[in-house]
């Protein structure tokens, strides 16, 4: 502020100088030319009083230069000063919220720590009640309102297959035949009671680049000699005794406390998860899941739940509210196991599904028929208009990529990247 007003101080007092001096030398110039005028010709006189007169809007013209240079220099200095001032308060708040985020990281860690052990503690304490009642009838299928903006698919869709997504390599495991039907009952009812389950991965790829994106996470059943049972083999006991959700929650519980453990060293890729309908209803869980992504919000960014289309499309709206209350922590979906020409695009929208994933066999089935071409073409730019990439699953040569690449498709998976591994083989290259 001193400095300020010195500085303007000194342009005013300038000022009045220039005006002095101005109206100085106007009188002087007017007794110049008087006295002249008694001794000189008219044409001398007006030559003089010309240059007289630019000699004076000379000089106006250099003390108003003057006067320009003297307030430019002072905001100048003025400027200098306050961002002086204003580097050193920025200097001292960054060092009081550094000192406040530390004691808020210290009480965080804290209360994380209560809070992360409570809901997984809560979480398990979910399942004991789950499979304590089995006998709970499944709810009926309501049947989607949502007609806007719904994708008429002219291809057939996909038939239905006997494996599940992914399980063929596992059902080329030999040595799970051995095993009777009461043998793998008894197994998976051991695994789901005593947490045995084992959690393998499978890349998904960026096209073309060929990157890592993604890993889907599938849960197996290990059984003796270091045998793991495919899905397909102990599915439809799993849904008979409706055991499907706890084993969805454990392989849940699973992926959550990898995501936890290996966080530093590869903490961005996204996980995808398969869970069922059973699982999505289970509002228990489910408030339980959503209780504790909301204090870890990196690790919900990493989610991605993938959902069956018929089983989204028939999802109630208690469940729609579930689903959207991931979604708003950061979770996101992929709707796999089409089997229907409609594609609701505007429901799909709603409920945050940004991925969709069709077999690599049935696109090139449905390219080979007239106008298939077109037709998946089609497909394709209504998902991007929707934000929807596409993954294509069950590629297991070049030169079916080589054929898919044609459809500019977003995400591949299968053989020719990668197959499912043992989770603590993908940790050990990552380190």
């Amino acid at each position: 502020m001193f400095t300020s007003s010195r500085h303007d101080q000194a342009a005013i007092n300038m000022q009045r100088k220039a005006i002095l001096g101005g109206m100085f030398s106007t009188f002087a110039a007017f007794v110049f030319l008087f006295i002249a005028g008694q001794f000189a010709s008219q044409d001398f006189m007006l030559v003089l009083g010309g240059m007289v007169f630019l000699c004076g809007l000379l000089a106006y013209d250099i003390m108003g230069r003057r006067i320009w240079e003297n307030r430019l220099s002072a905001t100048i200095e003025k400027i200098s000063t306050n961002h002086d001032r204003l580097v050193r308060e920025v200097a001292r708040n960054r060092s009081d919220i550094a000192i406040l985020k530390e004691g808020l990281g210290e009480m965080g860690n804290a209360v994380k720590a209560n809070n992360d052990n409570s809901v997984e503690q809560g979480m398990l304490q979910t399942i004991v009640n789950r499979l304590t009642a089995l006998g709970e009838k499944p709810r009926p299928k309501i049947g989607t309102k949502h007609d806007t903006s719904v994708l008429e698919l002219e291809m057939a869709p996909p038939p239905s297959r006997t494996v599940p997504a992914n399980d063929i390599d596992m059902a080329m495991n030999m040595g799970h035949e051995k095993y009777s039907d009461t043998v793998v009952g008894e197994l998976v009812q051991h695994a789901v009671r005593e947490d045995k389950i084992n959690i393998f991965m499978q890349p998904v790829v960026s096209l073309p680049q060929r990157k890592t994106r993604m890993y889907e996470i599938f849960g197996r059943v290990r059984a003796n000699g270091g045998v793991y049972l495919p899905a397909a083999r102990y599915m439809d006991f799993a849904r008979r005794e409706e055991l499907v959700a706890a084993l969805d929650n454990l392989t849940l519980l699973r992926c959550l406390q990898m995501l936890r453990s290996h966080r530093e060293k590869n903490g961005t890729t996204p996980y995808v998860l398969n869970v069922s309908a059973s699982t999505i209803r289970d509002k228990s869980f489910m408030t339980d899941l959503i209780a504790f992504l909301g204090t870890n919000h990196k690790m919900a960014q990493r989610l991605i739940f993938e959902i069956p289309q018929e089983e989204l499309y028939n999802a109630d709206q208690k469940t729609r509210v579930l689903l959207k209350a991931l979604s708003k922590l950061g979770c996101r979906f992929s709707m796999d196991r089409v089997r229907s020409r409609r594609f609701d695009l505007e429901l799909m929208k709603e409920l945050q599904v940004r991925f969709i994933k069709l077999e690599a066999g049935w696109l090139l089935k449905e390219a080979n028929t007239q106008s298939g071409f077109n037709r998946i073409n089609r497909l394709k730019k209504h998902l991007d208009a929707f934000g929807i990439d596409m993954i294509v699953e069950k590629i297991e040569g070049e030169d079916m990529l080589r054929e898919l690449l044609d459809f500019n498709i977003d995400y591949g998976q299968g053989y020719l990247f990668g197959k499912p591994d043992h989770s603590a083989a993908f940790h050990k290259k990552a380190a």
